[in-house]
């Protein structure tokens, strides 16, 4: 079953609501089977959309050639997959990290301690389970349906290896399972109330028989049901739900589901002048004056390819003065035209799916941030920004679990004073890195700006975005970069009595700190000209 275009496509994955406030062994069941029914719902649109993505595109599928049916291509141009992997490629290509959110916070833990607790935990993170690769998968769902699902899990005692950290000092291991989950088989229910808080997270199993077998978790339990019963009952240790839900943005769709309409007519487009091409090479014959021998039946011969085809003029007809003609019947085709076409529909998707044009251009004048704008990077960016902003909540709630789940590891694997165990959760921030080898020399720029004008360096790493991971570098540069500052940041008199820093001193009053990327504005073209 394919969904309606209009009415349930387009509009985002709904959320699973109900009325109850707790989920409890006496009402988990029916909650479940209520839940399920609108989760199905979405499945549908989500089988829909993963299909459209691989290339399964209905409407030019489906699509009846009436005229000369036997000429009949049928191109899936399939520009959805070029602006899904792209999509991924920039706003999950370099994996979010975590970074520590300041040096003088709530907790009043010092500053270095959550320094090497957040290098600690990226490394568990990475050496232990592989985070980027499970992320890239949960970024398959996110951007072609719109949501995506991950369950953090207890490890056993006898899941861990000897010592969670080396010889050397390097974090090995990971306190925690992080497993992806199916968007198509998981889901959480959400209290139909002010909040909106979540009450379970679901994700189930389809065995080879076509049985589900449900596990079902709120705040306290987990419940594990099948066939509308509920066969075991056991407790949360996390004391919430470990299933966390990730939203690409506040309408839940996927990141080209709005362009499909216009996605099916550049298939047609497409296909349309492929027909065209063959129908030129294969044209329709017209016959003036003529008649085509016949065989001993009376049957006329038609000619086959590369011969030549001998006509004569029946009787009755050579007298009117008509000479005898063959010729291709032919409109005229502007192919021109049809290509200007399919070019201006394949960039109109592309701006609106927000994912830069790529063209070829002659001579010079654009250059920089102009050319970011009129190419489309700039939108492209700040489109990435509000898809983080989803998506940090979601790594947020991941977080606080794994978390959690440092308590629960044994003090012989993890020591009681490791710096990861005196983590809390808002010491931490995240750090989205993209696009870090443009403009580097403003970049570097700014960042000596900022470190001699005295900002805490990790801020500073954090606003130049060059390195993937700005705690690494801060915990390799410590020494040079504070000594940097010292040096820079001493205060020395002016002729005019006042207290400037060596680096003011050095520029001169007048200087710029920066470069002005302002005179590259006024050169972008307008990016709706001409379409």
């Amino acid at each position: 079953m394919e969904p309606i275009y209009g009415e349930r496509l387009r509009v985002g994955r709904r959320r699973i609501f109900t009325d109850e406030k707790n989920i409890d062994q006496g009402n988990v069941v029916a909650v479940l089977a209520k839940a399920y029914t609108k989760h199905c719902q979405n499945v549908i649109d989500m089988d829909f959309l993963i299909d459209y993505e691989s290339g399964i595109h209905p409407k030019i599928r489906d699509r009846v050639k009436e005229i000369r049916p036997t000429i009949d291509y049928k191109v899936a141009d399939n520009i959805a997959h070029y602006v899904t992997r792209f999509k991924i490629g920039y706003v999950w290509g370099s994996d979010a990290i975590y970074i520590q959110r300041g040096n003088n916070e709530i907790h009043e833990t010092e500053g270095l301690e959550d320094n090497k607790g957040v290098a600690g935990l990226n490394e568990m993170l990475v050496n232990g389970e592989d985070i980027s690769h499970k992320r890239q998968a949960i970024a398959e769902f996110v951007e072609k349906v719109g949501i995506g699902y991950s369950l953090v899990d207890l490890k056993t005692a006898d899941e861990f290896t000897e010592k969670m950290v080396n010889d050397d000092g390097v974090y090995i291991d990971s306190p925690c399972h992080v497993y992806n989950l199916d968007s198509r088989t998981s889901f959480i229910v959400y209290h139909n109330g002010v909040g909106q808080r979540e009450v379970m997270g679901v994700t189930y199993v389809i065995r080879e028989d076509n049985s589900k077998l449900f596990t079902c978790y709120t705040n306290d339990s987990v419940y594990v049901i099948e066939n509308a019963e509920v066969k075991s009952v056991t407790p949360n240790l996390f004391g919430m739900i470990p299933i966390v839900e990730w939203d690409r943005s506040t309408t839940r769709a996927g990141c080209f589901e709005h362009c499909i309409e216009d996605m099916d007519a550049l298939d047609i487009l497409v296909s349309d002048a492929a027909n065209d091409s063959t129908q030129r090479t294969q044209d329709i014959w017209w016959g003036h004056n003529i008649a085509l021998p016949t065989d001993e039946n009376g049957k006329t011969k038609e000619p086959e390819s590369g011969e030549w085809v001998l006509t004569y003029t029946p009787q009755g007809l050579g007298d009117r003065g008509s000479d005898a003609k063959i010729s291709p019947l032919a409109s005229t085709y502007d192919g021109a035209s049809a290509q200007s076409q399919i070019y201006r529909k394949f960039n109109h998707i592309l701006q609106k799916c927000f994912v830069p044009v790529q063209s070829e251009t002659t001579g010079g004048g654009s250059t920089g941030s102009a050319m970011d704008m009129s190419s489309g990077w700039s939108a492209m960016e700040l489109d990435a920004l509000s898809e983080e902003a989803s998506l940090k909540h979601a790594m947020r709630k991941e977080l606080r679990l794994i978390l959690r789940a440092v308590k629960f590891v044994p003090e012989k694997i993890l020591p009681s004073d490791s710096p990861v165990r005196k983590l809390h959760h808002t010491d931490i921030d995240l750090h989205f890195p993209r696009r870090r080898n443009y403009d580097l020399s403003v970049k570097a720029n700014a960042l000596a700006t900022l470190l001699g004008r005295g900002v805490y360096p990790p801020h500073c790493l954090k606003a130049v975005e060059i390195f993937p991971d700005n705690e690494q570098v801060w915990r390799d540069s410590m020494e040079m970069m504070l000594e940097y500052q010292k040096k820079v940041c001493i205060l020395q008199p002016t002729e005019t009595g006042k207290q400037a820093t060596n680096s003011e001193k050095e520029m001169g009053a007048d200087d710029r700190i920066l470069q002005d990327l302002s005179d590259q504005v006024s050169n972008s073209p307008r990016l709706q000209q001409g379409v």
